[in-house]
This record gives C-alpha cells, sequence and structure tokens, in this order.
C-alpha cells in the first residue's frame, strides 16, 4: 500500500487521504495507529472504550451486589430455636416474647433487640443470652433474676435487680414484703420501664445512688437498710436496722460519716429508734432525736 501510494498523484493522495478519514470517521475499515492518530479519532476511541468499560463494570457491581443482598435477605432463614431456661416460663412463651419467627432472616435478625424484648415482656428474668447458630438456629438463654430494690410509682411497685433495672412490676406489696428489697425513693426518677435500668432528670444521680449503695455494702450495713432516699444530691438519707432514719446531707466525707454512725448508734440503748443527723460538715457530732 505504501509504494501505491508513492506513484499517486498529489491529487490523487489528496483524495486518498480524504477517503481514508471519512472511512475512520464512520469507523469502517482496518486502519493503522498512524492513520487513527493523524485523523485525531484515537482520543475519541480512547474516551468512548473508558465510558463502555466504566458502565460494564458499574453494572457488574450493582447485579453482584444485588445478588449478594438476595441470598443474604432471602437465602438463609431461621428454622429451628433452643431455649435454655431457667425462669418461670415456658419455650414458646421466651420464643414469643423475642420476636423472631420462624421464616425470619437469618442475617437481619437482631439479637440485642430480642434480649431487650424478652426483658420487657417476661417478669423476674436476671441474665438473658440470645445468639445465632449458623446457618439457621436461634439460641436462648435466661436465668432467673432476683429482687434487691423497688420503687413505688402510680399504685405500683417496680422491682430492681443489682443493676437498677428493672425486672417486673406488682401491685402486692407482700411481693415486695417476700423478697426483703429495699426501697429506693427519689424526686429526681424519670424513668422506670420493665427490661430497662433507672433513669434520673439529673444523670448525676445515679453515680450517687452507686457510691452510695457501695459504701453500705462495704460497711455491711445495705442488708440492714430498708430504704434509701436521694431528693437531691444534697439531701440523701437512709433507714436502717428498722429503728433510725439517718440523715447524710451530702456524699462528701461519706467513710467518716458512716463511722459517725456507728458511734452513736454503739451508745444508743437497743430499743431506741429516731433520726441521727450526722450532715455536720465538721463531721464532730451528731444530732440524735429519739422517738418517745
Amino acid at each position: 500500500m505504501a509504494q501505491d501510494k508513492e506513484k499517486m498523484s498529489d491529487r490523487e493522495r489528496l483524495e486518498y487521504s480524504r477517503a481514508r478519514k471519512r472511512e475512520i470517521i464512520s469507523h469502517s475499515g482496518n486502519f493503522s495507529p498512524v492513520e487513527m492518530i493523524e485523523s485525531g479519532q484515537a482520543k475519541k476511541y480512547s474516551v468512548k472504550r473508558e465510558i463502555i468499560i466504566t458502565i460494564v463494570v458499574v453494572a457488574a457491581a450493582i447485579l453482584l451486589f444485588a445478588l449478594f443482598f438476595a441470598v443474604i435477605r432471602f437465602g438463609f432463614k431461621i428454622k429451628s430455636f433452643e431455649v435454655t431456661n431457667k425462669t418461670d416460663f415456658y419455650a414458646d412463651e421466651v420464643i414469643e416474647a423475642s420476636g423472631i419467627k420462624t421464616g425470619s432472616s437469618y442475617f437481619f435478625t437482631d439479637t440485642s433487640q430480642a434480649e431487650q424484648n424478652i426483658r420487657g415482656k417476661i417478669p423476674y428474668v436476671g441474665s438473658v443470652k440470645v445468639k445465632k447458630v449458623f446457618p439457621s438456629k436461634i439460641v436462648f438463654s435466661l436465668e432467673k433474676g432476683s429482687g434487691r430494690y423497688y420503687i413505688s410509682a402510680g399504685g405500683e411497685y417496680y422491682v430492681l435487680d443489682d443493676e437498677m433495672r428493672v425486672i417486673a412490676r406488682t401491685e402486692k406489696i407482700e411481693d415486695i414484703e417476700l423478697m426483703a428489697c429495699i426501697c429506693i425513693q427519689s424526686k429526681e426518677i424519670s424513668s422506670c420501664v420493665l427490661g430497662k435500668k433507672i433513669s434520673f432528670y439529673d444523670v448525676d444521680m445515679e453515680a450517687v445512688l452507686d457510691e452510695l449503695i457501695g459504701l453500705l455494702e462495704k460497711e455491711a450495713m445495705l442488708g440492714f437498710c430498708s430504704s434509701i432516699t436521694i431528693d437531691s444530691k444534697f439531701d440523701i438519707r437512709f433507714d436502717v436496722f428498722g429503728r433510725y432514719t439517718v440523715l447524710l446531707g451530702d456524699l462528701r466525707d461519706l467513710e467518716l460519716k458512716i463511722s459517725l454512725l456507728r458511734e452513736v448508734m454503739n451508745d444508743l440503748p437497743d430499743d431506741a429508734g429516731g433520726k441521727i443527723d450526722v450532715s455536720d460538715k465538721n463531721l464532730r457530732k451528731a444530732i440524735v432525736t429519739l422517738y418517745d
């Protein structure tokens, strides 16, 4: 072709060049890289090729993702349950309370939500664990909880465990008395919901209550308390030994206040009862008001 082109006249070469460009533009014929570059079409072909490749890759990615999602969503279903239950409820009741149903998506099942559902519907539950066993099984493990504290609100009694989580609700004070629960009283309690920890308007109140309970337990006095009242961080008191109401004020120097309380109670008659105020900032004395 190169020899034939050399034999052409200038006019023939011009006509030949124009004809080749028209063929290139119309995408017909076989062309050398040099011809493509000279015609200015190489860049156009390169851009078009990149666009086509990009579209193909994106479409393939979307298709694969849709396929993967479909397999995850519809390919694995819950088929069986196993319940290790140490509560007073039947396995069917536990499964129903969880909200998980046969045929639900294995991967989209929320075990944390299921645990919360069980706590909210089954009373006196302590430990609750829900786990998935691949490819289609749900295992429940429940242990019975025990009441340690209680709150009275709206004519009902809410039983709390050691973590201040509400584990039961009852209208019978006899149920509370049988468990020898300690009454928690506070104007700051904002929420008391079955299955959840109690909450306060003042977020610091939870830490105040935890600190007080921790020290009373350390001093072996918690078991003798019948009630703990926290109306504010500066108005804390508790009833102990069924005879004394102890006014603490705030929690500053709490260990010293408890030590002073013990000294005072040791000096009082065994049948005495009344109020013992150890809120004195100087911690030198307690004010004792005995009942007649």
